[in-house]
């Protein structure tokens, strides 16, 4: 990919690097959310991922693979300008956070409190509401 020289990437490349960032997380954290009640392992959850970054590189054509790193190594390398790079990344920060939300809105509360959705960190569905 060429530098854009101090130009937004295109709607289109932004579009497919947040689908490609929420096809990654949806996949991926969704097996993960999902490994204790189907008896799945954590190999169900590598080839979720993979399935995930496979979508996003084939299917959605995203660059960086919805990979923040990917896009921050990319400035670095001198490949994209630091407002390119900007873009892309709040692009699939946002997709992320969106499929997220989504996963955690569509789980059932235990399973997702139990499950964490994916993260190491503890996930309340009320947490605003515990004292």
């Amino acid at each position: 990919m060429a530098p854009s020289r101090g130009r937004p990437p295109p709607a289109r490349e932004l579009a497919a690097e947040a689908l490609a960032a929420a096809a990654i997380v949806l996949l991926a954290a969704g097996a993960q959310a999902l490994e204790g009640p189907t008896g799945g392992g954590p190999v169900s959850v590598a080839l979720a991922y993979g399935a995930g970054v496979l979508v996003a590189g084939t299917a959605l054509a995203a660059p960086d693979l919805g990979n923040p790193a990917l896009a921050v190594a990319g400035w670095i390398l001198g490949r994209r300008d630091p407002l390119a790079t900007a873009a892309a990344v709040g692009a699939q920060l946002g997709g992320a956070v969106v499929a997220g939300v989504a996963l955690w809105a569509a789980l059932p509360g235990p399973l997702a409190a139990t499950s964490h959705l994916g993260a190491a960190l503890k996930l309340y569905r009320n947490w605003w509401e515990e004292k």
